[in-house]
């Protein structure tokens, strides 16, 4: 009689469950840039809110699907593998953050599972009770995760966002992104774009730098890859302040509205090594690896943003400011690259002791 029940029950909670994942799902659904609704194409997206402000069942979805998938990644790397991790106190100072402040995380790019992976261990259970740090909102190539209706709905309940690879960095998709940003969310963007793996022949130029599809390069000898100016976009708009206002940087805080904290890590490709055609080789995570991760302390762009006035300032037209617009992007993405170029050097001395 008793297990009766308990299965009833059961049962009964399990399609609850299910049905209020499709539900949310539909409605929180994304789309891909060829498929967007026409009142989304060019504006953002009104259904973006703080998720403190969120309906209290779509927190609880999102917290049961983000919580397994730390749960999954937290085995992948702690058990199935060993990951060591470095400057973990910088990560957890930029999650304690005043209200209002955003963050955003950058890092290589290695394989498809880096940001699902990499925090999963460093984010305890408390952490999810606050709706800012529960899991953190990152961009994905549309083609991949949003390629199906299916996927579509639930990508956006575990903070995953589209972007049009090649869409440019005014695309509505990286607009969308920004907003969340705005909102004092935790959110992450891969700089270089695309996932490199050392092992790839087409990963290298002759000259052993990271090479683009486009034919842009990064330096020699570096593993880290060109970066894309969307980054320098998303610092600018989060944290520029009005003309009379002298830009700050105190306690890691960009003008008292964002955090950017680097982190480098190494071996993944260990984990989940991908072909030449970059398609994963296998779906099962690699085991008996160590993984190698590091946390920066935070970037200051006080110089750059105060920079970008007179800059500005200097231009007589709308052409000419469009065009200087690119020029302040570059400098804010060269400065995330010197932060992320300067932890790849740390981090492999770091390796190179550990394994002598």
């Amino acid at each position: 009689m008793i297990s009766h029940i308990v299965r009833n029950v059961t049962l009964g909670s399990l399609g609850t469950l299910v049905a209020l994942e499709g539900y949310y799902g539909w409605r929180c659904r994304d789309w891909r840039h060829d498929n967007r609704p026409v009142e989304y194409q060019n504006r953002i997206d009104p259904r973006i809110k703080p998720t403190k402000d969120e309906n209290i069942l779509l927190k609880c979805i999102r917290f049961i699907d983000i919580y397994a998938v730390k749960g999954i990644m937290t085995y992948v790397l702690t058990i199935r593998n060993q990951t060591h991790y470095f400057g973990v106190h910088n990560l957890r100072d930029a999650m304690n953050r005043p209200e209002g402040v955003g963050l955003l995380t950058v890092c290589n790019h290695v394989t498809t599972i880096d940001s699902a992976s990499l925090f999963a261990p460093q984010m305890h259970f408390r952490d999810l009770l606050d709706t800012r740090n529960c899991g953190l909102w990152n961009v994905a190539r549309e083609d991949q995760p949003f390629g199906t209706r299916f996927l579509s709905m639930i990508c956006p309940l575990v903070k995953i966002m589209p972007i049009f690879r090649g869409g440019g960095v005014y695309q509505i998709a990286l607009s969308n992104f920004i907003q969340r940003v705005k909102f004092g969310e935790w959110c992450h963007i891969f700089p270089e774009g695309r996932t490199y793996q050392d092992q790839l022949k087409s990963c290298w130029d002759d000259q052993h730098r990271r090479i683009r599809a486009s034919g842009r390069t990064g330096p020699p000898n570096r593993s880290l890859g060109p970066m894309k100016w969307g980054v320098g976009r998303v610092v600018y708009e989060t944290t520029m302040q009005d003309e009379n206002t002298k830009c700050a940087f105190e306690e890691g805080i960009n003008n008292g509205k964002l955090i950017v904290l680097p982190m480098y890590h190494l071996n993944m490709e260990q984990i989940l090594p991908e072909a030449e055609d970059l398609k994963v080789i296998s779906p099962i995570p690699g085991k008996k690896k160590e993984v190698y991760c590091m946390f920066g302390k935070p970037i200051d762009f006080s110089d750059v943003l105060e920079g970008s006035k007179e800059k500005l300032a200097s231009c007589k037209t709308q052409e000419e400011r469009d065009k200087m617009m690119y020029v302040i992007y570059e400098e804010l993405t060269c400065r995330v690259e010197k932060a992320l170029e300067s932890l790849e050097y740390e981090l492999k001395a770091v390796r190179k002791w550990d394994q002598n």
